[in-house]
């Protein structure tokens, strides 16, 4: 199972993300960044993995910017986080 973290530089885009997706019946909800991550508000939108396509057309179609995406992945108990570039 892959989960999606979303990092933002700001709380406002932070939580505009997470209305938008609200808004498009995406599962996901705002925690806090956890330490792997540098980002500058301390927000972070976790979503599923299957969900990626229809994130990144959100995000491309409202032009969010200032984020850092990963994927999640859990094995043995431990978290790993691998950047995702989003063309």
């Amino acid at each position: 199972m892959m989960d999606l973290y979303i990092a933002f530089d700001s709380t406002h885009d932070a939580i505009r993300c997470e209305n938008l997706v609200k808004e498009a019946q995406i599962k996901a909800r705002l925690i806090p960044t956890p330490e792997h991550i540098s980002a500058g508000c301390g927000l972070t939108l976790k979503a599923r993995g299957e969900d990626y396509d229809r994130l990144m057309e959100l995000i491309q179609r409202e032009k969010l910017v200032n984020r850092s995406i990963f994927q999640v992945t859990t094995e043995n108990g431990r978290k790993h986080f691998t950047p995702v570039k989003d063309d």
